[in-house]
């Protein structure tokens, strides 16, 4: 792909952001499907303002990235990559999204092309998460900026939330840029805590190299990719359990809590050389993920505080995340 091609595909698709991603979003409960922007919207003539935030956040992410890799990436490489991460993270996003219901997005839908009417409303972060990384293996020579661009990405994204009317939490006795009010409650203001965490993992990215030349271990852009999607799952499958927006739900669970464990076992299964470390990543995952499902289903159900399931809940994530950040750095090869 030349690199004018890219610049325009890369143009293209942050408008098709930009006008055809709706504030509102497609949510479900006791089979009915809920729209939380009114009505159903038509394919927009004006710039939306979550979809416009997605496009901003898209764009700053990868020029951040780039600006912080220009000497060992050419700008033509940097564009191909951005395109191919645009287009690919727009329809996984989508398809994740519209297969977390398959009630309602049934074939009949699938036939008339639903999954792909954007505007109706609804992405999933996991799959624009999975677009940025799978962008690297069609342009290889731009994969070197997901590392960096992935947290920038999901800060921004998050923000944007605000305009989409999820991302809200528990009821809270608070007020502050900490909380949100939602129609007469006062809620947790999840996607910001959400933003915070990613840009703590952007700096554990960031300060990985230093890190790993002072302990003479030597990095590879799949390494970076791995340790931001261990960061990233184990702390999305909190965050996830902290919202109440009825986003993406399965019962009493999250359907992205589960796609973030698939990303946390995913990447340690790949970093992971010996046979012993894949079988103490399967263990360490399931030891963690049965207390985790227990602690989801008294939130939803037990008479009992949920501030006080939560510490419970961090503390198993913190031992979880402990365990897979050593099988992680014994994994890194020797640099001599």
């Amino acid at each position: 792909m030349k690199s004018g091609i890219a610049a325009a595909l890369c143009a293209l698709l942050l408008l098709v952001l930009c006008f055809a991603v709706p504030d509102g979003q497609i949510l479900w409960e006791a089979g009915d499907a809920l729209y939380t922007g009114g009505e159903l919207p038509a394919p927009s003539v004006q710039f939306l303002p979550y979809g416009t935030g997605l496009a901003v956040s898209a764009l700053l992410a990868w020029a951040a990235s780039y600006v912080l890799h220009r000497r060992e990436t050419a700008l033509a490489a940097a564009l191909r990559w951005f395109a191919c991460a645009l287009a690919l993270g727009i329809l996984l996003a989508r398809l994740l999204y519209c297969a977390a219901d398959t009630a309602y997005y049934n074939p009949e839908w699938y036939s008339r092309l639903a999954a792909l009417r954007l505007w109706d409303g609804g992405m999933a972060m996991t799959g624009a998460l999975l677009g940025i990384l799978l962008a690297g293996r069609f342009a290889p020579e731009g994969a070197r900026l997901a590392p960096v661009a992935a947290p920038l990405f999901v800060a921004g994204a998050r923000l944007s939330e605000a305009f989409a009317q999820i991302g809200h939490g528990p009821s809270v006795g608070f007020s502050g840029i900490l909380s949100r009010r939602m129609g007469f409650a006062v809620r947790l203001n999840v996607s910001l805590i959400e933003a915070v965490v990613a840009l703590i993992i952007l700096a554990c990215i960031l300060l990985l190299p230093r890190w790993a030349a002072a302990r003479k271990v030597r990095l590879a852009t799949g390494s970076r990719v791995c340790a931001f999607l261990l960061l990233y799952g184990v702390t999305q499958i909190l965050m996830e359990s902290l919202r109440k927006d009825r986003h993406m739900i399965w019962g009493f669970t999250k359907a992205q809590q589960i796609l973030a464990l698939l990303l946390v076992i995913g990447a340690m299964l790949y970093i992971a050389r010996g046979k012993r470390n894949v079988r103490g990543v399967l263990i360490a995952s399931i030891l963690a993920t049965i207390p985790v499902v227990i602690l989801e289903f008294a939130l939803d159900r037990a008479d009992i505080s949920i501030w006080l399931l939560y510490v419970v809940y961090i503390a198993i994530l913190a031992a979880f995340l402990r365990y897979l950040i050593g099988v992680f750095v014994r994994a890194l090869p020797s640099a001599e």
